[in-house]
């Protein structure tokens, strides 16, 4: 992913990339404990960030001048094996 700075050691309080992993936490403490109310805030504030994120992609897009075919093609292989790394995590 383009853009993407890898934290060794956590992340900033407050980033997307740390209200992503809140919200999944959140859901899986529901699955454990059986509490359906922490289940469904937490898939709510997923599904909110992931509906931001496509937004920003979105509006990133908008403003990139144009690429060539192979720069499309890596960002989408790029972007395919991310979303593997998601589904393997859930």
């Amino acid at each position: 992913m383009e853009g993407y700075q890898p934290r060794p050691f956590g992340c900033e309080v407050g980033s997307q990339f740390h209200h992503g992993h809140v919200s999944r936490v959140e859901r899986q403490v529901g699955e454990w404990t059986g509490d359906t109310e922490a289940q469904v805030k937490g898939a709510a504030k997923q599904v909110e960030g992931k509906v931001q994120n496509a937004w920003g992609k979105a509006k990133d897009a908008v403003k990139k001048p144009s690429t060539s075919q192979a720069e499309q093609d890596q960002v989408e292989t790029d972007e395919a094996e991310e979303l593997r790394d998601r589904a393997a995590n859930e």
